[in-house]
């Protein structure tokens, strides 16, 4: 799949399947170097802590490789089998215990002291393992800790979520 700042493939290893995330940066259309590192060291942050508590996909591996004006910035993931929330949404109804997991990551996130800021149903992954189906957040490039923002982004979050689950 593909986002706004760059496209996701299924890899396979030793019969194993990943998610390779690959953000590709001109160099010459950045203005401030040291703001895009910040903003990938953010977001590969955010990802392996979030990873580590189920919030999101687990990070297994991380590179990053220039070539001339180009960065590329590689996260080799734990794969999310079955897609997207609007790709779940065309074939199943969110059930009350959908709609409740994907709460319970959100509050957790918040609880460890993270605002999303860009939730949407491309940004909410889902794993089918067995019959169950499990929700994930992923996307972190425009999360912020708390002490970064203001307080009142946790609720806009949690609107966007109640916007999502609900319609």
């Amino acid at each position: 799949g593909n986002g706004a700042f760059g496209d996701v493939w299924l890899v396979k290893k030793g019969g194993k399947k990943y998610a390779l995330k690959v953000q590709t940066i001109n160099m010459r259309i950045l203005s401030d170097l040291s703001d895009l590192y910040m903003r990938l060291e953010n977001e590969l942050e955010k990802s392996e802590l979030l990873g580590k508590h189920g919030i999101g996909p687990k990070v297994l591996d991380y590179y990053m490789c220039t070539d001339g004006n180009t960065v590329n910035v590689i996260l080799i993931m734990e794969y999310m089998n079955y897609g997207t929330l609007d790709t779940y949404l065309e074939v199943h109804a969110l059930t009350e215990s959908n709609k409740q997991d994907i709460l319970a990551k959100m509050t957790k996130m918040h609880k460890l002291g993270i605002i999303h800021g860009d939730i949407h149903e491309r940004n909410i992954l889902v794993k089918k393992k067995g019959k169950k189906f499990h929700f994930y957040l992923g996307d972190f490039g425009f999360s912020k800790n708390f002490n970064q923002i203001k307080k009142h982004k946790k609720q806009v979050d949690l609107e966007s979520l109640e916007y999502i689950i609900d319609n």
